[in-house]
């Protein structure tokens, strides 16, 4: 009985405490504000932290406190609020577009828009070496090449087909493995995989909301993938029950447990310059685009 009452005396509840973003739909750039809701009885003290991952610097926020911080990339950002560090809240900030937009970057500290963010052809998703000397990025150094679509929708985010024809350069100074990401943006979660040839196999790795899978941690040679003169991939969600295919084979077969909500977005992400050709995610039951 003394060692339960311990342990019942040292547990705390976390608090009933929610992250709010005042202001979550935006377009690019946008600056977000962030503040804490909560019951009466709560300790203005109290400190907690909030976690941007790569797309901002780690904050904290206590009381009555706003914490505002800034996007400059089209997509979603999942704001995690961590107590006693652990996670209690999550909640979302949306960069839309109007359209498929580019942009790119040498690091995580520089974010260029191609074209000024302009509409892409959606059959022919691409951006020359001039139009990124254009934006001021360095070519000369290894970039990341991002296209984006990015607006609420009402497709179930585990319930969907995508599917989309990419190209990828053949080598790019300073990059020895050309990779290719394809997220799917839900309200609350994402799905990613990234695909690299087979030499650099171990730098495959896909996830579908909760669950994470390393090629440094399981063999993922299945997902093996080298789009020099163009491949096909689909991405099929079902009831969380998720499958990869690569030019029409099945290598993958997977499932997870948390609903990652409504799409939100779609991104092509690509090692140097690469080319996506009719990307298409479709409602499982309804058939409807997005």
């Amino acid at each position: 009985m003394a060692v339960g009452s311990i342990i019942w005396y040292g547990y705390q509840e976390p608090p009933d405490v929610k992250l709010i973003c005042s202001n979550p739909y935006g377009n690019v750039p946008h600056s977000a504000v962030f503040k804490l809701e909560h019951k009466n009885n709560f300790d203005k003290d109290e400190k907690y932290e909030i976690d941007f991952l790569e797309e901002a610097t780690r904050s904290t926020i206590s009381g009555n406190r706003k914490v505002a911080k800034f996007f400059k990339n089209p997509g979603v950002v999942y704001a995690k609020l961590f107590y006693n560090g652990k996670p209690t809240d999550t909640t979302s900030v949306f960069m839309q577009t109007k359209g498929w937009v580019a942009n790119s970057g040498n690091d995580t500290s520089r974010s260029f828009p191609i074209i000024g963010l302009k509409s892409l052809d959606p059959e022919n998703i691409y951006v020359s070496e001039h139009q990124l000397d254009s934006a001021g990025l360095d070519t000369r150094k290894p970039f990341l090449i991002g296209y984006s679509n990015i607006k609420p929708s009402l497709i179930s985010g585990d319930n969907f087909s995508f599917s989309c024809r990419v190209y990828s350069e053949r080598n790019r100074p300073g990059t020895q493995c050309v990779g290719t990401a394809l997220i799917i943006l839900g309200e609350k979660d994402k799905h990613v995989i990234n695909l690299f040839r087979k030499a650099c196999a171990v730098f495959c790795d896909y996830k579908f909301s909760e669950l994470r899978v390393l090629g440094t941690e399981d063999n993922l040679s299945a997902l093996a993938f080298n789009p020099i003169n163009g491949g096909n991939v689909t991405i099929k969600v079902q009831n969380k029950k998720a499958s990869i295919f690569i030019n029409g084979k099945n290598v993958l077969n997977t499932s997870y447990k948390t609903a990652i909500g409504k799409v939100m977005g779609i991104k092509i992400l690509f090692n140097g310059i690469g080319r996506a050709v009719s990307p298409k995610l479709v409602d499982l039951s309804t058939g409807k685009i997005f």
